[in-house]
Order: C-alpha cells, then sequence, then structure tokens
C-alpha cells in the first residue's frame, strides 16, 4: 500500500461525490487531509464543511506544498497543473480509482457496481453491517447517508469495506483503465449493465469486457452477485469462465433468480414483497418505492448473508433504511406542491424512477424536470432519452449540463430532446435553466409532484423552489 503509512493528503477535484467519500475515509484512518476544488455548490458542500477539511479554490500549483505527501486527484479535469507539480516534486499522484484500491488493500472488499443502483445497493449493505454490529468502512458515492450520517468511513476494527466500483475511466485523458479494475474485491455486485458512457466506450461490447475483467478481480473464494433481470447481465454471465460462473449467485424477480422476488406490492408509502431463497420466504418492506428497490435489497440481504449476517437481522436493518441523497429523495412541499429529486441520468434509470413515482404517487400530477448529463450521453442516447421521458404527465427540459471532461457540442442541446420528446408526450417544454425556477412557480398548483432527474446540479433550482415564499 502506497498511502498506508502517509499523513497529509491532498484531494484535487475534492467536492466529487466519490471524492469526498474517500477523503472522509481517509481523515478516519487519521490522515491530515486538504484539498481544492471550482467554487461551485456541491451536493457534498455541507459534509466538508461539517469535518473541517481545508478547501482552495481553483487548481494553481501551489496549493501542493512539499510537505504534501501525496495528491489524489479527480479524473474530471483534464490538465491539472497541480498533477504536473506533484509529479514534478517526487510526489506520488494517484487517480480516485488508484486511491480507492490501494486504501482498501487492507480490508474484505464488498463492490457494487452497475449503471443504476449501486449508490444504493452499497449503502444498504453497509447499514446491514452496520446493524450487525461488524462496524464496516465504506466509500460510496453520494452526499449522505441519513441513517449512516456520512457517504465514507474507516473503521479500524472491522474488517470489510464496502465501495462503490464504477466503470468509467480512471482518467479520460491518461488512463483509460476502468475506476473498478483497481480493485481486489471478495464480493461484486452487478445491479445491470447498460452503454452509458459513449465517451471511453465505442459500444456496449466494450462496456461487457470491462465487467469481465473486473469479474476476474475477484479474490480465490470471492462470490459473483448478479441481477439476473437484466438482459446485458445475462450477456456477461455466458462470457465468464466456467470457474468464474461456478461462483455466481442470482437475484431478481427472474423465476431462474436463486433470491426469488415475488409478490410485489407499492402502497402508499411502503414497498412490501417476498424473497423465495432455497424454499424460505422472507417477508420484506421498505419506506422506499420501485422494483428497483426491491432488487436493490434482495441483493443486500444476499451479500450481507455471505458475510455472515443472518437474514433476519438484515430484514430489520432495512426496515430503517431511508435512502441517500439524491436518490428517490423528498425534498418537502412548497404551497401544497411535493418536490422530489432523483440523479437518474440514462434512459433506463429514468423510466424506471418514473414507473414507480406514478404508482408511488398515485393520482397527483406527476412533473418531471430533466437535466441531460453530457453531451456525449444525451447525443448517443437521444431516442431512449426522449421515450423514457415521455412517462411523466408533464415533462420539462432544460440545458445540457457539460462535464469538466468534455468539450461543447452544439449538434446536441436539452431544446432538440424536448422536441423529440414532445412526439411521445405533448404535454413537453424546453425551459432555460435561468427561467427554470420562474416556469416552475408559474405552472404547479397544489396538489402536484415535481421530480427533478439528472446529475448535474438540477437540485440547486429545486432547493430554490422549495425556499420560495
Amino acid at each position: 500500500m502506497i498511502l498506508k503509512e502517509l499523513k497529509h493528503l491532498h484531494f484535487s477535484g475534492i467536492k466529487g461525490v466519490g471524492m469526498t467519500a474517500l477523503a472522509l475515509y481517509a481523515q478516519d484512518r487519521g490522515c491530515l487531509v486538504t484539498g481544492s476544488d471550482v467554487p461551485d455548490i456541491f451536493v457534498t458542500q455541507e459534509i466538508l464543511v461539517k469535518r473541517k477539511i481545508p478547501l482552495s479554490l481553483g487548481f494553481d500549483a501551489s496549493q501542493v506544498a512539499e510537505k504534501t505527501q501525496a495528491l489524489i486527484y479527480s479524473g474530471a479535469f483534464p490538465d491539472n497543473p497541480q498533477i504536473a507539480k506533484a509529479r514534478n516534486l517526487n510526489i506520488p499522484a494517484m487517480s480516485y480509482g488508484q486511491a480507492l484500491g490501494d486504501l482498501t488493500q487492507d480490508k474484505r472488499v464488498v463492490a457494487t457496481s452497475g449503471v443504476g443502483g449501486k449508490s444504493t445497493t452499497a449503502a444498504m449493505i453497509a447499514s446491514i453491517l452496520e446493524e450487525a454490529k461488524l462496524h464496516p468502512s465504506f466509500v460510496i458515492g453520494v452526499g449522505n447517508i441519513p441513517v449512516l450520517g456520512v457517504p465514507g468511513k474507516y473503521t479500524a476494527g472491522g474488517k470489510i469495506a464496502v465501495v462503490e466500483a464504477d466503470e468509467y475511466a480512471a482518467d479520460p485523458q491518461h488512463d483509460a483503465t476502468a475506476k473498478f479494475l483497481y480493485l481486489k474485491p471478495e464480493l461484486i455486485v452487478v445491479t445491470n449493465i447498460d452503454f452509458d458512457h459513449p465517451d471511453v466506450y465505442a459500444n456496449l461490447d466494450e462496456t461487457l469486457i470491462a465487467y469481465e475483467k473486473f469479474a476476474e478481480r475477484l479474490t480465490d473464494n470471492g462470490l459473483l452477485l448478479v441481477n439476473l433481470d437484466n438482459p446485458n447481465v445475462q450477456k456477461l454471465l455466458t462470457r465468464l469462465s466456467q470457474s468464474l460462473r461456478d461462483r455466481v449467485v442470482s437475484y431478481g424477480f427472474s423465476p431462474q433468480a436463486q433470491w426469488q422476488i415475488g409478490q410485489f406490492r407499492q402502497l402508499e408509502g411502503k414497498t412490501e414483497f417476498e424473497i423465495s431463497i432455497k424454499g424460505v420466504r422472507l417477508g420484506m418492506e421498505l419506506s422506499l418505492p420501485g422494483k428497483f428497490n426491491a432488487a436493490n435489497a434482495t441483493a443486500s440481504i444476499a451479500a450481507a448473508t455471505h458475510l455472515g449476517v443472518s437474514q433476519a437481522r438484515s430484514i430489520d436493518a432495512l426496515k430503517k433504511f431511508s435512502g441517500t441523497l439524491r436518490r428517490f429523495q423528498r425534498l418537502g412541499s412548497v404551497n401544497g406542491v411535493e418536490v422530489w429529486d432523483d440523479y437518474a441520468h440514462h434512459p433506463n434509470q429514468i423510466r424506471a424512477t418514473l414507473t414507480a413515482a406514478k404508482s408511488w404517487f398515485g393520482d397527483k400530477k406527476l412533473i418531471a424536470v430533466f437535466q441531460p448529463h453530457t453531451y456525449s450521453r444525451t447525443k448517443a442516447l437521444f431516442a431512449d432519452f426522449a421515450k423514457a421521458l415521455s412517462l411523466a404527465e408533464q415533462t420539462v427540459i432544460t440545458d445540457i449540463y457539460a462535464s469538466a471532461r468534455e468539450k461543447r457540442d452544439d449538434s446536441i442541446s436539452g431544446e432538440l430532446l424536448a422536441r423529440e420528446t414532445k412526439q411521445y408526450n405533448r404535454n413537453t417544454a424546453f425551459v432555460t435553466r435561468k427561467a427554470l425556477l420562474s416556469y416552475l412557480k408559474d405552472s404547479t398548483k397544489a396538489g402536484d409532484v415535481v421530480m427533478s432527474l439528472g446529475a448535474g446540479d438540477i437540485y440547486q433550482i429545486m432547493n430554490d423552489f422549495m425556499s420560495q415564499k
């Protein structure tokens, strides 16, 4: 472990959800943690202030001093001068993915992966292990996990680290290695596989190759826990060696799943379902909506069972689980309008979230407010986005939130996506981010439900909407 004995780590791009969680983990290990980032407000702002982590604005090379023992950087910012400065001073410079792998080498790693559900599933597993007094460490890329109090934590006495495992490139400009390939997990959860990163993978096949390599990273006694409902997961299984297939455990609504979900009912404020495993039926109740969360919970119980936690204890822990920030999160209500927020940024996530929302909210009018995330994803999945977004009674699409890692592409826009969506749902409008708050004030009434969707900063508009008199 390169970072094990180091006491001063600087996190460049610390406001990112994964970076913040890892910074908290490092701080718990006894490290002095400092950070730098852009001045924009991020969902991690509150926890960074609470933990009193010194934060510099911008990426000026002077922020990396000789006393800095290692630089951990986000791949979201190309040509970061702090990386060059660290290397000039012979200070180790590691991407987030490399650092996560390094800092968890002394733990039994449980890694959750997939386009949707990996954060919630990781948070559920960590919550179960905490309830079972196994003192888990965890690094989960969300703003916060209310039932745990933090998104990242290191516990010296515990043997297990639960981490969110991402297939995106560790450093798109210089290191195309998938972040999760720096991990050495004992247990891998694959919630689903989809074509989600057209800027680093040319097609679905390349994405499947990355997951195949990830499965090969399992320890000798490792377990591969997969959602059999996802067709691309089924494709992955056909590509694995026989020795890996022998270590697969499946879950889902599929009749072929070993942990099979059935008797699903969504009621007001709760979800009920059964899990059948080896002839035993487990009754489940969640305060979260959707079949996708039933699947996440099932994966969590199966993972915890492998780790030695009784199923009864896991079920009790999940009854208390209230979700994470930006995952089907209720922000509150204003003037009789309910306001919710979700991180969904892929068509399949949006489809699942809106389907669950329509059932959860019953007869209330559902207004979806979508902020597309990245030009490349919006362009590659254009028609799929339009079809998924049409599920809401009213759809509002705003400007594309561009990642710092990509260049502007004027051939695609939120306005073009709104036109396409309108073919499937006439009650669709394009509204600029600048005009969005005013639009929501004028077009909503008591009894409506407004749900923001997207991986950018759309939640900030919802918070502003909530603060109106």
